[in-house]
């Protein structure tokens, strides 16, 4: 796979996370590449969905808490959401 796939991946993953929880899943993903890659390049496309899990693993868990701080931001909507629910 191109490695333009990766650096815009990457890319959107940095406007929700930090640069060092970018750094942390590609440390954690234990990637063949290391996580460097080259819009040029050819990458394992098993290499990009290990890196799409990691990332929805860290976003999700950012997720989470965000939606535990919502009920405080929006109560009109939580009530609403609970009814539509219910």
């Amino acid at each position: 796979m191109k490695g333009l796939v990766f650096t815009e991946l990457l890319e959107m993953a940095e406007t929700v996370l930090s640069e060092d929880e970018i750094d942390e899943i590609i440390d954690a993903a234990d990637l063949p590449s290391g996580g460097t890659y080259t819009r040029g390049g050819t990458y394992p496309s098993e290499e990009l969905l290990t890196l799409i899990g990691a990332c929805l693993a860290q976003f999700a868990e950012k997720a989470v808490i965000s939606l535990t701080d919502y009920p405080e931001k929006e109560p009109e909507m939580v009530e609403f959401l609970i009814e539509r629910v219910s």
